[in-house]
């Protein structure tokens, strides 16, 4: 999930001429009032470098002693922009804690919430973050009328997707994603759902901004004020989240008392465009990296195919582009808009005495093994032992997990389950996925038969087959990389909830969803002949059955590889 603390982010610099959008917002507002909509004029601005027409640039971090590593340049394209021929691009590097954004600086101006008439923009992704992040509105609110900014309101295209929370009372709130890389699309912000600063980061709940403001009938945009900047577009301050990103933004349009201003970002004639790029490939470990077609240099919007080639006995871990973690998909294809460098990793095959070549869990766990994420069972044998038919314990399936999450390892959170174990590194893993809703522990009543406290775990008790599918499922969704599908009560029909019970808050319901939401990604469940009857695993066993470790890291590799392995043609596999 992006964390953003906007009012205490650090700003290095910022640039530009302190007139023009500042005065315009504010004679348009004052011509708003009393105004009923019809046909609106348009008005261009045309945003260049030298002309920046009221803008300015931000560069800025989120966390104070990190290091600047975003910025805002105008460039020509990508492919063919909204408005004339080129756009804002916006990247920011290696830290992705930095923040850049453009906005309206200059003359104080005030602008009631409400006067909005319209408000879209369009974005163009090369290289997203975890979640489909893209430029994104900030706007500075004043609710108490005291002229300083006590809120802020954001527009998110990656949660335009119809299917978040929205407020009571208010919506609805349409959809208009997926958001989607290599591809200009126009957001409405104006119909569009906003989350608040003030309301906290978790459990986003989103409004409209018609809706904002009856909730704050004095919300009023504001640039004055410690921190305050009025209107932005950036990108960045998300940790992790933001890591690597690149993408663009252009045609602005604001439409205030009847006439809509469109900004079109263009470079300075005289700004000559890049016309070729290189790629530069490394590798790491043993193997190498085919280049299809093989240049020294690239023209702009040339589709790259890569192929990594293992040594024998290596196996392929995944592609780093400039320095960013993008998965493992192979071939790879990347769209050539920039200079890029492209590092391959490789890593010698593990080997396990109880694990053969033929077996149908060899490459799951032979590639989990060489990522980190599973151990054997008795690593002190030579070779080491895996235990293929051994059941995994509730304790030891948080740690893989966990491990199988990028970031999630790093992290502590408070056990909330009342049955912990003396291995404190396993109930450490067991916190996260409860403090990421992965593990709920049991119901009360099997807690209570068992003489526990609510709510318990059973750390010690064997993962059952459907268990296994319901946890990777959640870890999937609650890191981003999967989103939760709507029911299909035909998929595992002795699984399903009771008819007519609540989809989002009913618990068997919800886990089924989980259930159809793997077979949506994965397609199908290893050893289940048909998903469309009831859960049976090869050899009659069944939902509450325990599961052996090597069927779990078989479910949960197919999962791995769905994601990770996935080409975004054009861009490549998807960023951790």
């Amino acid at each position: 999930m992006r964390s953003r603390a906007p009012y205490a982010c650090k700003t290095r610099h910022h640039t530009g001429w302190r007139i023009g959008i500042s005065a315009l917002i504010l004679s348009l507002a004052l011509g708003a009032l009393g105004t009923v909509r019809s046909a609106a004029a348009m008005t261009t601005v045309v945003v260049t470098p030298s002309s920046l027409r009221g803008w300015e640039i931000q560069n800025a971090v989120c966390q104070e002693g990190q290091p600047y590593s975003g910025s805002v340049a105008f460039d020509t394209g990508p492919a063919t922009p909204p408005s004339g021929k080129g756009s804002l691009r916006f990247t920011i590097g290696s830290n992705g804690g930095s923040y850049v954004s453009i906005y309206n600086g200059g003359t104080p101006f005030r602008l009631a919430l409400s006067a909005i008439q319209s408000l879209t923009y369009s974005t163009y992704v090369t290289t997203v973050g975890e979640r489909g992040q893209t430029p994104y509105i900030t706007l500075d609110i004043d609710n108490n009328g005291d002229g300083v900014a006590d809120d802020q309101i954001n527009f998110d295209p990656d949660r335009q997707t119809g299917t978040g929370a929205v407020a009571p009372g208010d919506g609805p709130i349409p959809a208009q994603g997926p958001t989607a890389l290599n591809l200009w699309q126009s957001w409405d912000a104006k119909a569009g759902g906003w989350w608040a600063v003030k309301e906290g980061f978790a459990n986003v709940t989103l409004h409209t901004l018609a809706g904002y403001s009856a909730v704050h009938p004095g919300a009023t945009i504001t640039n004055t004020g410690t921190g305050a900047f009025g209107f932005r577009l950036g990108v960045g301050c998300g940790n992790n989240a933001w890591t690597g990103f690149v993408g663009y933004a252009d045609a602005v349009t604001l439409g205030v008392g009847g006439t809509d201003t469109l900004y079109d970002f263009e470079p300075d004639t005289n700004q000559p465009a890049p016309s070729t790029f290189t790629l530069t490939m490394t590798t790491q470990g043993n193997g190498s990296v085919t280049a299809s077609p093989a240049k020294s240099a690239y023209n702009s919007g040339d589709v790259v195919t890569l192929t990594a080639v293992p040594a024998a006995d290596q196996l392929f871990l995944g592609w780093t582009l400039d320095g960013k973690a993008i998965g493992f998909a192979d071939p790879l294809t990347l769209t050539m808009l920039e200079n890029h460098a492209l590092t391959a990793a490789f890593a010698a095959r593990p080997t396990f005495a109880d694990v053969h070549g033929d077996d149908a869990a060899y490459e799951a766990i032979t590639q989990l093994a060489a990522r980190g994420v599973i151990n054997g069972c008795d690593r002190t044998a030579t070779p080491p032992l895996f235990c293929p038919a051994d059941t995994t314990l509730r304790e030891q399936m948080a740690a893989l997990l966990v491990r199988a999450i990028p970031g999630w390892a790093d992290e502590t959170w408070p056990n909330p389950f009342s049955d912990p174990t003396p291995d404190e590194e396993l109930m450490r893993r067991v916190a996260t996925l409860g403090h990421y809703q992965v593990a709920q522990g049991y119901q009360p009543e099997v807690c209570a038969a068992e003489g526990k406290a609510t709510p318990c775990y059973g750390p010690l008790d064997d993962v059952r087959f459907g268990q296994t599918i319901l946890f990777i499922t959640r870890a999937m969704v609650q890191k981003g990389y999967w989103t939760l599908q709507p029911d299909d009560r035909a998929i595992f029909p002795d699984q399903n909830g009771a008819a007519g019970a609540d989809p989002d808050t009913d618990r068997q319901t919800l886990d089924h969803r989980a259930l159809v939401t793997y077979i949506s990604y994965v397609k199908d469940v290893p050893d289940v002949a048909d998903v469309h009857t009831a859960f049976t695993v090869a050899g009659g066993k069944g939902w509450g059955d325990a599961a052996p470790r090597s069927w779990f890291a078989r479910t949960l590799w197919q999962a791995y590889l769905a994601y990770f392995g996935t080409d975004q043609q054009g861009q490549g596999g998807y960023a951790p």
